[in-house]
Order: structure tokens, then C-alpha cells, then sequence
């Protein structure tokens, strides 16, 4: 799982994950890449971020990777002192809502398809 930045995740993720199958062709590999950044996730799921984020001002967008809303989009709206990924990531997280997430985030629904897939599969 990474950061897509200025790539296209459907072209970064399966470059990635062809190249690791090349190295480890044993293993159940899968790549994938958040669109745009990791905090676009956090976008898709906003509303359950209230006590992080300052959300009175506007609309959430609706699709957060789209309208490439991700680390700026956070920082602007964050209620604490400055956001900080590596310091707030790990908060942010435990709180989103995974659903909501899921349901405006493709790259995110493409985790969860992913997990799930692995899941399934475990005896």
C-alpha cells in the first residue's frame, strides 16, 4: 500500500504488484495505491472525523479522489495544533468510518476487496 501522488493508481499498482510477483512469484502479493495520498481516505470519511476536522464551512466532496482532495484538504480543515501525518495517521485511522470510506474511495474499496479476498480464503 502506497501513495499514488501524481501517478495513476491503475497504472502504478499493477506495474508494482507485475514486479513484485517477478521477485516473490511464490508469495500472495497484492499492490494497492491509494489515490492521490493516503489522507484522501480520511476525506472519503470526514463526517467521522468531526472531533479531528473543522467540517462546518463546506461539503465534504463526494469523491475525494476525483477532485484530488487529500493531505492540504486535511491539513486545512484539522483541529489540532498543525497535522502531522506520522503523529495523526495512526488517530485518524482507528476513527474513520470504513464504510463511508469505502463507498467514496475506490482505491479504498480496492483495500477492502483486497483484505477480504485473504480473509476468504483462510481456513
Amino acid at each position: 500500500m502506497l501513495d499514488a501522488d501524481e501517478d495513476l493508481a491503475c497504472v502504478l499498482g499493477p506495474d508494482l504488484l507485475q514486479r513484485a510477483q517477478a521477485h516473490r512469484g511464490d508469495a500472495d502479493i497484492s499492490c494497492v495505491v491509494a489515490t492521490v495520498e493516503y489522507e484522501t481516505w480520511f476525506v472519503a470519511a470526514a463526517e467521522s472525523l468531526s472531533e479531528l476536522l473543522e467540517l462546518s464551512h463546506e461539503a465534504v466532496p463526494q469523491s475525494p479522489e476525483s477532485s484530488r482532495s487529500g493531505k492540504a484538504w486535511i491539513q486545512k480543515r484539522f483541529k489540532g495544533v498543525k497535522y502531522s501525518p506520522t503523529v495523526d495517521q495512526p488517530a485518524m485511522t482507528r476513527r474513520m468510518d470504513l464504510l463511508q470510506a469505502r463507498g467514496r474511495a475506490p482505491s479504498f474499496d480496492k483495500l477492502c476487496r483486497e483484505l477480504e479476498k485473504r480473509l476468504e480464503s483462510q481456513p
